[in-house]
């Protein structure tokens, strides 16, 4: 004897458009899809679809001898890429911390793959921060709740990649010839263009100017206006032209200690 059955079929789903998505149904002899749209098959349990737009696909089971039957739907919905834009080709000094600040578009970015260096300090977060050494090509894959993809590159080119700044960190200015002087020294600069010192109010204590990295003369000798200075911390900035001939800033702290 006959008896009647229940249509089952895949549940509701979301495709880029562009892709292929497979559908089925089970539990009837006979299967009747429709709309036809895109169909591979119209008449078998299992097909395959690929729309353009959102659609939902009827199907119809029936036994073999046509004495009951059984309806299903499936609703597909298709999704476009969500355009992504990481920011522009960049130079920066080697050794700059440089902030990935993505824009988008719509809110349905479900995850991201940044790839291109192991110094960046997440790979699967919206906005990941690097270090950037040397010249690099970063690349970030965007994907949404269609599963489309997006893909952008940024490429980070560091300029002055061998310079460094060497300054103490503290220094003692009491005359017995040992670390009196606070002097700038560097590899791969060309020249400090200027060297200053500000004391904790802001105030510039020291400057020199146009000079060659570890030029005792240029070396600040722990006196403001001609009066040694009392035990404090002071800040320094630095402007240099490296031997490229490009220019950069080096900033910090150094301890004046009696």
């Amino acid at each position: 004897m006959i008896q009647p059955f229940v249509l089952k079929a895949s549940p509701p789903d979301s495709i880029c458009i562009g892709t292929t998505i497979a559908l089925s149904a089970s539990g009837a002899q006979n299967y009747q899809w429709y709309p036809p749209d895109y169909l591979s098959s119209t008449t078998t349990a299992s097909t395959t679809t690929r729309p353009l737009q959102d659609i939902t696909y009827h199907v119809i089971g029936k036994d073999n001898s046509n004495c009951f039957t059984d309806t299903a739907e499936i609703k597909v919905s298709v999704g476009k890429t969500t355009a992504i834009n990481i920011g522009l080709d960049t130079v920066l000094q080697s050794g700059s911390l440089y902030q990935f600040n993505p824009r988008f578009s719509g809110s349905d970015i479900s995850s991201w793959t940044w790839s291109g260096s192991p110094d960046l300090s997440c790979t699967n977060c919206e906005a990941p921060t690097l270090v950037v050494k040397k010249d690099i090509c970063i690349v970030c894959n965007a994907s949404n709740v269609y599963n489309c993809i997006a893909s952008d590159t940024v490429c980070l080119k560091v300029f002055c990649p061998t310079s460094k700044l060497f300054v103490p960190n503290a220094f003692t200015p009491d005359g017995d010839g040992i670390n009196d002087k606070l002097m700038v020294q560097g590899t791969g600069i060309k020249i400090i263009k200027s060297f200053r010192i500000f004391n904790r109010w802001g105030e510039l204590v020291f400057e020199r100017t146009n000079f060659s990295p570890g030029d005792p003369s240029c070396a600040w000798d722990g006196t403001v206006r001609g009066k040694p200075a009392s035990s404090d911390v002071f800040v320094y900035v630095c402007e240099v032209l490296c031997d490229a001939g490009y220019p950069g800033i080096f900033k910090g702290n150094v301890g004046l200690i009696k």
